[in-house]
């Protein structure tokens, strides 16, 4: 695991828990913007997936995910259970696609760091039990 999956996933979970709410979703979105423009589309997603996704079968189990997170297995878990928005029980491009719909509010393939900000709560932030990406 490169320790930019881990800086960035330390990002995209709030662990800077000491910062706002809008600053955490900079941070995540700067994180995931490979290109730097300005924006996000699901091809710098799928990068960032691929990082975290050790043996490229094209999944993140949830004990490898809970692998990334030592100490607090209660969040580790509630976070895993955020990112699942399939509730398949592991972490697919699937995930990735649902999650990426939610921030792409009108459809054009692209999240910009507005849009990021104003759903990063939301979004990914939730408790576990509100379901993500399904059902709209």
């Amino acid at each position: 695991m490169t320790s930019l999956f881990l800086c960035a996933l330390a990002l995209v979970l709030g662990v800077a828990s000491s910062q706002s709410v809008a600053a955490i979703a900079k941070g995540a979105f700067d994180s995931l913007d490979a290109n730097k423009d300005g924006t996000l589309v699901l091809a710098e997603l799928k990068v960032y997936f691929n990082t975290g996704d050790v043996d490229g079968d094209g999944k993140i189990p949830k004990s490898d995910f809970l692998a990334l997170l030592p100490g607090n297995k209660g969040q580790a878990e509630s976070e895993f259970a955020k990112y699942d928005a399939n509730k398949d029980g592991v972490l697919t491009l699937d995930d990735v696609k649902l999650i990426f719909n939610e921030f792409d509010t009108n459809g054009d393939g692209k999240v910009s760091l507005t849009d990021f900000q104003s759903k990063y709560a939301k979004v990914l932030m939730v408790p576990p039990s509100i379901p993500i990406g399904v059902g709209k």
